[in-house]
């Protein structure tokens, strides 16, 4: 009982309810002081700058609550020290493929700076970009965005600004690669290429667009390998439109070089991507064929080391897909950002990896074997293995 209580509290009945009002009223402003980090040699933790309130926790956004045990963190940490190692081991036996082909500067595009953080990070397609760049936005700004909230749209956050490594003078650049923390997110090679297919040609609600340069781009190449069989000379393009293509010759040529398959590809083209077979319009055994005969390129299907320059750019965080969540959550914890968990993703199975082993088994051993080759080097300095990818997909290709 406090000296106040005790100078006023002569009956008993007023001194039973002057301790209750006493008690429930320093009881919480105690609990408060001390879990905010209060009390005796430590002081208040001020709000981040820019902030006037702490944000509600989006419903959205529930990783941290569910990462937040020892073993969890215990096998990140672990994860996380195997890749550095395996990463940087590629790169001391690959001196001169680490030099060469980086020579288009592209990663200067790719990397994203986030001063007020200090730190980089190298944003690829297909490997949880979206989600990444949400969470970096989030933490630059103060804010609480979400790509899984209905109100917000995928796109909005790949048309917001960013501070890119291409923005700073050669100096600031190399500062910034010197003393930054380096992020870069990676997934396994095969199973992003199912994961391209399924959204740009399957799912996306823009995939026309996809499908049509798919097409443009595929017919070109027909043309082109017809002029020269026919010893021509000319470059064949411009191209000429729909309406004089289809009353050319080339399309009896192209039906006498190519199978029935074939056929269809250009009767999708004059029909504008509707398959009468109910097939996909562009089927994933042309899709992989498209890019081992380098008729395709596109940045959702490129390479990593293409696209990041790594051992040229000493990633000192890899963080995986399948792990993303978690791995996250470590690398905040690395760069000392506190408090922020609950902004974290929450990890679900992807589409493409469920159905990864059915996808490619309709892909061709020599195709494959071609794609293993353009992207070995992604496999092999991020801890993937072609051969076991391989040997699940001629598994299921053996129980058809």
């Amino acid at each position: 009982m406090t000296p106040l209580t005790e100078a006023k509290c002569r009956p008993t009945a007023k001194c039973v309810t002057l301790a209750l009002f006493s008690l429930f009223t320093w009881v919480p402003v105690a609990y408060v002081y001390f879990s905010s980090g209060g009390g005796p040699g430590i002081s208040w933790t001020a709000l981040p700058t820019g902030m006037t309130k702490i944000l509600p926790v989006d419903k959205y956004q529930n990783g941290g609550d569910l990462l937040n045990t020892t073993d969890t963190r215990n096998a990140a940490e672990n994860s996380q020290a195997k890749r550095i190692a395996t990463f940087k081991e590629y790169c001391r036996k690959n001196p001169v493929q680490s030099k060469w082909g980086f020579s288009s500067q592209m990663y200067l595009e790719r990397i994203m700076v986030i001063d007020r953080l200090k730190t980089m990070y190298c944003f690829i397609p297909k490997t949880g970009c979206t989600t990444t760049k949400y969470l970096m936005y989030n933490l630059q700004h103060g804010t609480n965005a979400s790509a899984a909230d209905p109100k917000q749209t995928r796109v909005r956050i790949h048309q917001e600004h960013y501070s890119l490594l291409k923005d700073y003078s050669k100096e600031e650049a190399d500062i910034r690669l010197a003393t930054y923390n380096k992020l870069i997110v990676v997934r396994d090679p095969l199973e992003r290429l199912a994961s391209a297919w399924l959204d740009k040609f399957i799912h996306n609600p823009k995939r026309s667009l996809y499908i049509k340069t798919f097409q443009r781009k595929t017919r070109e190449k027909n043309l082109r390998e017809i002029y020269n069989k026919q010893g021509a000379t000319r470059d064949p393009r411009p191209f000429p439109n729909n309406k004089t293509f289809w009353k050319q010759k080339n399309r009896e040529e192209i039906l006498r070089r190519n199978d029935m398959r074939q056929a269809r590809n250009l009767d999708w083209i004059k029909r504008g991507s509707v398959r009468s077979d109910g097939k996909p319009p562009v089927p994933f055994r042309d899709f992989i064929q498209s890019i081992t005969n380098k008729v395709y390129i596109n940045i959702h299907w490129e390479p990593f080391f293409s696209l990041c320059a790594p051992c040229q750019v000493d990633y000192d965080f890899i963080a995986h897909t399948d792990t993303l969540a978690e791995d996250l959550r470590l690398f905040l914890h690395k760069i000392g950002v506190v408090g922020k968990d609950y902004l974290l993703p929450t990890q679900h199975p992807s589409r493409a990896k469920t159905n990864f082993g059915t996808t490619f088994r309709q892909v061709p051993a020599e195709d494959l074997r071609r794609i293993g080759e353009i992207y070995k080097p992604d496999f092999d300095m991020f801890g993937y293995s072609f051969e076991e990818d391989l040997a699940l997909i001629e598994n299921l290709r053996g129980t058809r």
